[in-house]
Formats: C-alpha cells, sequence, structure tokens
C-alpha cells in the first residue's frame, strides 16, 4: 500500500480579499509541494475571507 500524505493549511484570509488570499493559498500549496504533501485541505471559504462569528 501506497503512503499519502496529507497537509492541513491554516490561513490568516482577509473578508473579499480574493487576490490576496488566492496569493496566501499558493504560498500554502508550494510550501506543502516542498514538503511532498500529496493532498492540501484548506479552511472553506477562505478564499473568499469569509469567518463565522459567535
Amino acid at each position: 500500500m501506497e503512503k499519502c500524505r496529507i497537509g492541513l493549511a491554516q490561513v490568516h484570509s482577509l473578508l473579499g480579499n480574493v487576490r490576496d488570499n488566492l496569493d496566501k493559498h499558493l504560498a500554502h500549496i508550494e510550501r506543502a509541494r516542498s514538503l511532498g504533501i500529496d493532498i492540501l485541505a484548506f479552511p472553506e471559504l477562505s478564499l473568499a475571507g469569509y469567518l463565522l462569528r459567535d
């Protein structure tokens, strides 16, 4: 059985700033690639920067 390395990204997104959020995602992807990560998961809606509040 082949191993699969999974990574979880924690991104500080900015509400509505998709371009900057995308740049942050791409930086995480490049870092994960350099670490040999096969699958990288991001928080839901992190590109749009939407955050749930209590």
